[in-house]
């Protein structure tokens, strides 16, 4: 993590297993949340690539809020969503 302090990036792309209007982004893994959370802080655009399944699900380990990071998807199932972040859908396979 110390590495990455030394760099910045203009946009980060990342995934997360979950994420939630209330809790945000969130993994199951501390570390892996840790060091995502090093690297936005060090972007200045963070996006998230998150499938239909991934929403509404929460884990153990907070990457970020959901207003830290904008949505890339393939379907929002909630427009809510909208409310807190921007958020992308393309229907691409």
């Amino acid at each position: 993590m110390a590495n990455l302090q030394r760099y910045h990036f203009t946009k980060a792309f990342m995934g997360a297993n979950g994420v939630t209007l209330g809790d945000g982004f969130t993994t199951p893994d501390v570390e892996e949340a840790e060091l995502k959370n090093t690297a936005l802080n060090r972007a200045m655009e963070t996006w998230f690539l998150i499938d239909d399944s991934k929403f509404d699900k929460v884990y153990a380990a907070v990457i970020c809020p959901l207003t830290e990071g904008s949505i890339f998807t393939n379907h929002l199932p909630n427009e809510k969503y909208r409310q807190y972040t921007l958020v992308k859908e393309s229907d691409v396979k």
